[in-house]
């Protein structure tokens, strides 16, 4: 008695891709977050106003707005935070002597430029390195952009400039901080993002906009990486993130050129050195963990009993 055809109700079937995510946030939250298919980004309203995005191949110091970069907690200022110092007579240096520059996440300095060519950095503090996601990423863009245009909106209210904003950023931690290259670009897109939302929301959408956001890279295969992800981002079917592309690369002077290496960023091999704690009073010897993140299920860990003495020596 039951029919031979098959129902209509649900309509037509659709497949759904779902985006791959390189994040080694192995904290209980983010696990669960894993295994429940929850996006490790914060989700917001899509702002009317799409985003422009530019990518810029040269030298940091030609960047068209001030320069977003980040610092990690307890490191040295060297590479393009190095360069940015530099341009900056050295202001970075002085507060991170002085214990008063950014590290922990959410935190950030904003510092304007004495000169003209160079037009000033915002630095934003990316935590501890080795657990450094891309979603601490977005947190600290966020919070960064945030006080950038709190800052603006204060000197709108003595003045009547009312041009549009942008903001210039490296590809933050893109190598050293272990991200790939996709998922750098899509948690600054959506750090930038939120701190628009947050800021309209905050001021009853009379607040400032950052409109405009190019991304500056020193090497030429980085810069185009940079582009392609842009616009594998820019044509994904959910569009989360509302953002306009200039469909040209723009070059500066200062640009360089290296051979491609095959494994790209993912030569990069996350460590962590943990020390236990000594149960045996009565001997010398300590134990250290390494555990080696090799992007599978599980993480490599090994037992290493040594007398930190001989290391002191």
């Amino acid at each position: 008695l039951f029919s031979k055809q098959r129902p209509v109700v649900r309509g037509t079937e659709k497949l759904f891709k779902t985006p791959v995510i390189d994040d080694h946030d192995l904290s209980p939250e983010a696990v669960e977050n894993t295994l429940l298919g929850l996006s490790p980004f914060e989700a917001t309203q899509k702002p009317e106003k799409p985003l422009h995005i530019s990518v810029c191949n040269g030298d940091l110091r030609y960047a068209a707005y001030p320069l977003l970069g980040g610092h990690f907690l307890n490191d040295g200022i060297t590479s393009a935070e190095a360069q940015i110092n530099k341009q900056l007579n050295y202001a970075l240096s002085d507060r991170h002597q002085l214990g008063i520059y950014p590290g922990e996440i959410g935190s950030s300095e904003i510092f304007i430029s004495p000169n003209l060519e160079f037009k000033g950095a915002i630095i934003a503090g990316l935590g501890v390195l080795s657990q450094f996601t891309a979603y601490q990423l977005t947190q600290t863009v966020q919070q960064a952009v945030c006080k950038y245009l709190l800052d603006v909106d204060q000197q709108r209210q003595h003045s009547d400039n009312a041009r549009s904003l942008g903001i210039s950023t490296l590809i933050i931690g893109s190598g050293y901080g272990g991200l790939s290259i996709e998922n750098s670009v899509r948690a600054i897109l959506q750090g930038v993002q939120n701190a628009n939302y947050r800021i309209q929301k905050l001021r009853d959408d009379a607040g400032p906009l950052i409109e405009n956001l190019e991304f500056v890279e020193l090497f030429e295969d980085a810069t185009l990486s940079c582009f392609y992800s842009l616009r594998k981002i820019a044509t994904e079917e959910e569009r989360q993130l509302n953002i306009d592309i200039n469909n040209k690369m723009m070059y500066v002077l200062g640009g360089r050129k290296r051979i491609l290496t095959i494994g790209g960023e993912n030569w990069w091999n996350r460590i962590v050195v943990k020390q236990k704690d000594n149960l045996d009073y009565k001997s010398d010897r300590t134990c250290f963990v390494f555990s080696a993140s090799t992007g599978a299920a599980r993480d490599l860990e090994r037992d290493l009993f040594l007398s930190p003495k001989i290391i002191q020596e």
